[in-house]
């Protein structure tokens, strides 16, 4: 098991074959903040929950949609 600790910085791709767990409390409040940032895309082939509000476009989307438009 590699533990990966302080600044580390990971060059090129990563391949992660089980579950990856990140343990952190910053809260998001935009698209650069929170305790996981992403530049780039975001590609999901399951399902998402999310345990409180969720924005598109800088927006709330309604907790009673279905699908985001």
């Amino acid at each position: 098991m590699a533990k990966l600790q302080g600044n580390t910085r990971i060059y090129g791709n990563a391949t992660i074959d089980t579950n990856l767990t990140v343990y952190g409390n910053e809260i998001s409040t935009s698209v650069t903040t929170g305790t996981v940032v992403i530049t780039g895309g975001l590609g999901v082939s399951g399902n998402i929950y999310a345990g409180d509000y969720f924005y598109a476009n800088g927006l709330p989307v309604d907790r009673k949609s279905t699908r985001l438009n």
